[in-house]
């Protein structure tokens, strides 16, 4: 008789496939519309940094712009400005001090020497601005020359360069006793007023950059305060993409603003009420699966347990006829009656198992966690090669069937996928309650050569979406395998801890 292979049933369960951070059913091979606003959002970041910016930032960054322009083009007209009034000024000094030179030369014409005549025209600084008075010898030598000013001037070389004008020049001869006649040279010197207009020009740059600066700094502030709800609604929108439906914002006083404030908390409340509605189908689909198993689990126990029974009582028929036979022949009969008991047997097992997968018989009284340690057990005699160990910790008695049947089945399934696929040494299970949030978690970790196939996990992972979980798989050649379930508890459970 030929050996049955031990086959591993799987079971599809055609659960609605559900968007799990936004709860809202979406038919299958769809993209969800979180993920497109992701995509969305990582297009626009690879413009031009420019529109990497913040709302904020490019606005500060525009007025500071303008203010720049502002200052430039105020600076050009400053610097026009100061440069005709600085012409204006020199042609004005230069024409009193020629005025001046000729009055004195016509006075002291042939009577005084070059030193009387140098004091006659008192060559300081004093008497005449914006002027220097050198008097030239008939061979073009100076003779005598206006004491040099300060030689640090406050205006830097390039504002001179932009507001001196055109350098100007008198010559005034006068007869100096002795009949040789000598040049008084008037030349304009705007150094003065050069520094004047700086002085005012760096007092005006002064006030205008304090300005600026408030200004900017004001607007920050301002910006800061209005843009504040789109920062909470970038918020609430992340927290909408990471799942929490919860999320809620606080109405602003701008009519705008708050308009989409209101709309924002109507969207979020619509998509809360819309996953609770999905995970009520959902849980109603799952225990009518669950009834249906159990029915064909049925079925199949009623219609298969007296064939065998029946099949096992002819066995033991031929057997005690076996000694009526003669003795080779009779001994003959028992072997071959022998190894159909064994085959029924393994036949009788095979039906239990596919009995236990349709509708677990230990899922009856008794805690999650006994349930859990004995299906750890049954696959630590199954596989008797691999070391199992479990760890369970705050678990409560029970969380209602549709929990505690995925939960089950999930270990099941993961079970026999790791066994069969990594052909670890040893997997490490398990299961804890994180009570703050409020959800279930089930680990599997192997050191397997390969992590299981996520395509094999498929029919455990749209059970656990259906209630709103999720289902992650990794791991590496070197690392071994490790599969993760979370199950959101938002499902009434009974009393008492495991």
């Amino acid at each position: 008789m030929a050996v049955l292979p031990r086959r591993r049933r799987r079971y599809s369960y055609y659960i609605l496939t559900t968007d799990t951070r936004a709860g809202v059913p979406l038919p299958r091979g769809a993209v969800s519309p979180v993920a497109a606003a992701g995509g969305a959002v990582a297009a626009r970041r690879s413009g031009s940094p420019w529109h990497r910016l913040s709302i904020g930032a490019q606005i500060l960054i525009t007025c500071a712009a303008i203010n720049l322009a502002a200052a430039a083009g105020a600076t050009a007209v400053v610097i026009v400005n100061a440069r005709a009034a600085t012409r204006v000024e020199m042609a004005a000094s230069l024409e009193i001090a020629e005025r001046t030179v000729r009055e004195t030369a016509a006075r002291l014409d042939g009577r005084v020497g070059a030193d009387g005549l140098a004091a006659a025209l008192d060559l300081g600084p004093g008497p005449l601005r914006h002027v220097r008075l050198t008097i030239f010898d008939p061979a073009g030598v100076p003779i005598a020359a206006a004491e040099e000013g300060p030689a640090d001037t406050e205006a830097p070389a390039w504002f001179a360069r932009l507001v001196a004008p055109a350098a100007e020049q008198v010559a005034v001869a006068v007869t100096l006793a002795g009949g040789d006649i000598a040049t008084i040279a008037v030349t304009g010197e705007p150094s003065d007023e050069i520094d004047e207009v700086w002085e005012d020009f760096r007092a005006l740059a002064a006030i205008g950059l304090l300005l600026n600066v408030l200004v900017v700094v004001v607007l920050a502030v301002a910006l800061r305060r209005l843009l504040r709800p789109l920062s909470d609604l970038a918020d609430g929108l992340r927290r909408l993409e990471r799942g929490d439906l919860g999320a809620r914002l606080p109405r602003p006083r701008g009519l705008e603003l708050a308009a989409l404030a209101d709309r924002f908390n109507a969207l979020a409340g619509n998509l809360a009420a819309a996953r609770e509605e999905n995970a009520g189908l959902n849980r109603r689909l799952i225990s009518a699966q669950d009834d249906e198993r159990r029915g064909l689990a049925n079925e199949i126990s009623e219609a298969a347990a007296p064939e065998i029974a029946a099949l096992r009582g002819h066995a033991g028929a031929i057997l005690g006829l076996a000694g009526e036979i003669g003795a080779r022949r009779g001994e003959e009969v028992c072997d071959r009656a022998g190894a159909m008991l064994d085959r029924l047997d393994a036949i009788q097992a095979l039906h239990r198992r596919l009995l236990e997968r349709l509708r677990p018989a230990t899922l009856g009284p008794g805690p999650l966690g006994r349930l859990i340690a004995e299906l750890v057990d049954d696959a630590r005699r199954r596989e008797p090669r691999i070391r199992f160990s479990l760890a369970v910790d705050g678990l409560a008695e029970r969380y209602g069937e549709p929990v505690d049947q995925t939960v089950w089945s999930a270990l099941a399934d993961l079970l026999d996928e790791v066994a069969s696929q990594s052909r670890p040494t040893a997997i490490a299970v398990s299961v804890t309650e994180d009570r703050p949030a409020r959800r279930l978690r089930l680990r599997v970790v192997d050191n397997g050569f390969a992590p299981v196939d996520a395509r094999d996990l498929a029919p455990v992972a749209e059970r656990v979406r259906a209630l709103g979980g999720t289902l992650a798989a990794g791991g590496s050649a070197t690392a071994g395998g490790r599969v993760d379930v979370e199950i959101p508890l938002d499902v009434p459970r009974e009393a008492g801890r495991a």
